[in-house]
């Protein structure tokens, strides 16, 4: 169990902080899983904040790693958190394809 996270957000939006090129296509984010787990990598870190990452990851396949995701900030017109944080839950479990997460940040 590796004890680091590839972070995707560069996979579905601009993403500056550390590329200047900003967003990878599909097939370099493709070949950056590949390259991630042969290092050892066995966690994504992605977020329904980083633009279309999680369907991109849904369409590359992750169901073999651990995904940790992060809800976005919650609306002030939501009523029922409960049923907004399952929603969103079920939208992040769709779009990756995958049936659960690793972890999710709140």
């Amino acid at each position: 169990m590796s004890r680091l996270a590839l972070g995707t957000a560069q996979f579905g939006a601009y993403y500056r902080v550390a590329n200047q090129r900003g967003q990878v296509s599909f097939q370099e984010a493709k070949e950056i899983l590949i390259r991630a787990r042969f290092a050892g990598f066995d966690t994504i870190d992605t977020a329904i904040a980083y633009g279309d990452s999680e369907q991109r990851l849904g369409q590359i396949g992750v169901s073999s790693w651990r995904v940790i995701s992060k809800l976005p900030q919650i609306d002030a017109e939501s009523g029922d958190i409960s049923s907004w944080v399952q929603q969103s839950v079920d939208g992040i479990l769709n779009r990756l394809q995958i049936f659960q997460l690793y972890g999710l940040l709140l």
